[in-house]
């Protein structure tokens, strides 16, 4: 008996544990209980309509025989409804879309399951319909006239309802609070833009754009406009010219305005202020530019005059121009040029007869085109001359250029008179200097260059078949002189710094391909070189150099490949510092210094050096920061660079000159070397004594001298 009560306990045992396991249907059990439901969410919600999904986790050994979803509004209106689930593993998924709601209406929704023993809510999520509208631009008015516009906008979400209308709305009233007209659009489109007419002219106006659908009307931003006055717009209008008993104008019509020009001419009188309702000559109709003569005029008698012009909004004047007849032509001589320098020359004039009146406007007018007149470069000169010589400098002129010059002189009569013409040519602005004596031309930027002084310096380099370590001076004077050699062997691509006038030359490669980190400096004074030891980079060759007081700063460069590193030499404490990386990696380009601050860039950056980033950037915290400043768009590969007035002068490899103006933050291209300085054959720029140095590229051995002064556009 002991042992049939032992199998009885292991059979039942046996039984609970598969029934919990399964969850079975067991009705008759009594543990048995109410489904387990939960709400997990309510998207897609739209004007009318929602999604839900609910999760029936257990049904608790009694199958579900009812569930679904129940709903209410704020006002207690509650619907239901019954959805079958879908079993997806363990759990039966209740998914469904609920239609028929209101839009913009807030609701509570909950899920519910029902089996024999009875029935579970979920938790409860309150959501809100949408309203079904959509969104929309409206568009600037243009075509502006005094009584019409074009307008309209474009509907960027048409919401969830059928577009039935859209147009446009115009209010006096900046909120809009009060609208005056409604212009419906010819079309139903998502971009309508059509003329809206019935306007005011001078008349502020708000305009905004609308689109109907059946969920309600929504409206786009609100834009604003002023009708112009719709009457014609007058140009140009002056005197050419006076006699005894007659004037001669010239005016010009450049619009009819929103109606067309029914007369134009000029109304003058005595008295300022004259009008169509006193003396009046009509010409025409429409728009142009005209000659009139005034006739039978009162002879030593000053007059008014205007130009105007009639449509059916009404007239337009012109400014109110004055004269006086029978006055005297002035007379004016033009003399030479007598001097030229840094991109201006000095000319004489004489003023022989002013005429009646006083001197309004006196200078000189010039071109490279015969005969200039004011419409061309003036130099102006002081109004407050009397009969005799006087000068002007005129400036911005261009180097190697013939130009012809003339004086003029015009009185407060209105008559302007011209000098006869002279011609000048102004000096060259590139001057071939001596040739290098330095033997064999290096190849371009295997050298490192410098200055101090009025002496640049060229160090080491490329010879073709070997490699160099002299160092070649060359002066203002026009001489090439061979100095001390660097110690060590000959080496290309180093780089050269002036720091407080001793040239610092650090890193570099030789003939055998390798790459150093030795440091030396030159002593100009003493022609000599000193080896100097300081923990500092490892070795690399190309990076660029400038300096601030007595720190050396080196820029980019390439071992096995381009770097961004961005090392100081302090010359004082003898020590290096790295600083900050450069925005980019980068070898060769330029480094220079102006005020204290290091504009860095336009570096190769690629191994083979065929092309660069052409991207400048500046530090003004002795490099522990960079900002980019403008690219330079254009041009070839740098190959020099030099300060000159607060500007930094590019020479590229095609020989064209740039122009970067710090203060402006632009780039301006400038000359391009003669043709036979063309084509990779700049290796060097200095700047000495107020010019600039370039040249000696691949087979050539000639330095040209540049004077950006003379520059200038024509």
């Amino acid at each position: 008996m002991k042992y049939l009560y032992t199998i009885i306990i292991s059979f039942v045992s046996v039984c609970l544990f598969y029934g919990c396991l399964d969850d079975p249907e067991m009705p008759d059990l009594i543990n048995a209980g109410a489904p387990e439901i939960t709400l997990d969410t309510v998207f897609d919600i739209k004007a009318n309509s929602v999604r839900i999904v609910a999760s029936i986790t257990k049904q608790n050994a009694s199958p579900v025989k009812q569930s679904g979803f129940s709903w209410k509004d704020a006002a207690g209106t509650s619907q239901k409804i019954s959805v079958t689930g879908k079993k997806e593993n363990s759990i039966i998924k209740l998914d469904t879309v609920i239609t028929g709601l209101e839009k913009a209406t807030q609701y509570t929704f909950v899920a519910f399951a029902e089996n024999e023993i009875g029935e579970t809510l979920s938790q409860s999520i309150t959501k809100e319909t949408g309203n079904g509208l959509g969104t929309l631009h409206t568009f600037k008015p243009d075509s502006i006239k005094g009584t019409s516009v074009y307008a309209g906008g474009k509907i960027l979400d048409k919401g969830e309802g059928k577009i039935e209308a859209c147009g446009v709305y115009v209010s006096k009233k900046q909120d809009m609070s009060v609208i005056d007209s409604v212009y419906l659009s010819p079309s139903v489109a998502d971009s309508f833009f059509f003329k809206v007419g019935g306007l005011e002219p001078n008349t502020t106006y708000y305009m905004q754009g609308y689109a109907k659908s059946n969920f309600g009307t929504f409206t786009g931003d609100v834009k604003t406009l002023t009708t112009i006055s719709g009457k014609p717009l007058m140009g140009m209008f002056e005197l050419t010219g006076t006699g005894f008993v007659d004037a001669q104008f010239v005016l010009e019509v450049l619009d009819e305005g929103d109606s067309p020009v029914t007369a134009y001419g000029i109304c003058w009188s005595e008295t300022p202020g004259s009008e169509i309702s006193g003396d009046t000559i009509v010409i025409g109709s429409g728009t142009g530019s005209f000659t009139v003569q005034l006739k039978n005029l009162k002879p030593y008698t000053s007059y008014y005059a205007r130009a105007y012009a009639t449509n059916s909004f009404g007239t337009k004047y012109s400014d109110e121009v004055s004269f006086k007849t029978e006055s005297n032509m002035p007379e004016i001589e033009t003399l030479e040029v007598s001097s030229m320098s840094r991109g201006s020359a000095l000319i004489r004039g004489n003023i022989k007869k002013i005429g009646m009146g006083k001197i309004d406007l006196l200078g000189f007018c010039y071109s490279t085109t015969e005969m200039p007149t004011v419409m061309n470069k003036t130099a102006p000169a002081p109004v407050d001359q009397a009969e005799g010589l006087f000068s002007v400098w005129m400036s911005g002129l261009k180097g190697g250029t013939t130009y012809y010059a003339r004086a003029y002189l015009k009185n407060t009569s209105g008559l302007l008179a011209y000098g006869e013409q002279v011609t000048f040519t102004t000096p060259s602005m590139f001057t071939q200097m001596a040739t290098f004596t330095g033997g064999d031309v290096r190849k371009p930027n295997s050298s490192a260059t410098f200055s101090i002084g009025n002496v640049g310096y060229l160090l080491g380099g490329d010879l073709g078949s070997v490699y160099t370590n002299e160092l070649m001076a060359f002066n203002t004077s026009n001489r090439w002189d061979k100095l001390a050699s660097i110690p060590d062997t000959e080496r290309k691509w180093q780089t050269a710094v002036n720091v407080n006038d001793v040239a610092y030359v650090f890193g570099g490669i030789d003939r055998s391909g390798n790459l150093t980190n030795k440091l030396h400096r030159y002593i100009p004074s003493y022609n000599s070189w000193e080896s100097v030891s300081a923990s500092g980079p490892d070795p690399l060759r190309s990076a660029r150099g400038a300096s601030i007081d007595n720190v050396a700063y080196f820029i980019g460069g390439a071992r096995d490949s381009i770097l961004n590193e961005v090392w100081s030499f302090d010359a004082a404490a003898v020590s290096w510092t790295r600083k900050a990386n450069f925005p980019v990696k980068q070898y060769g380009g330029i480094a220079v210094v102006i005020d204290g601050v290091i504009y860095a860039g336009l570096g190769l950056d690629n191994m083979s050096g065929t092309s660069s980033h052409k991207r400048l950037w500046s530090s003004s915290d002795n490099g522990n920061s960079w900002q980019e400043l403008r690219s330079l768009s254009a041009g070839g590969l740098a190959r020099g660079a030099v300060v000159y007035e607060k500007s930094i002068y590019v020479v590229d490899n095609t020989g064209r000159l740039w122009q970067y103006l710090v203060e402006e933050n632009i780039w301006k291209q400038k000359s391009i070397l003669p043709s036979t300085n063309r084509g990779d054959k700049q290796h060097c720029m200095f700047y000495l004594d107020d010019k600039i140095y370039i040249g000696l590229g691949i087979y050539d051995n000639t330095l040209i001298e540049y004077e950006p002064a003379w520059d200038n556009d024509l």
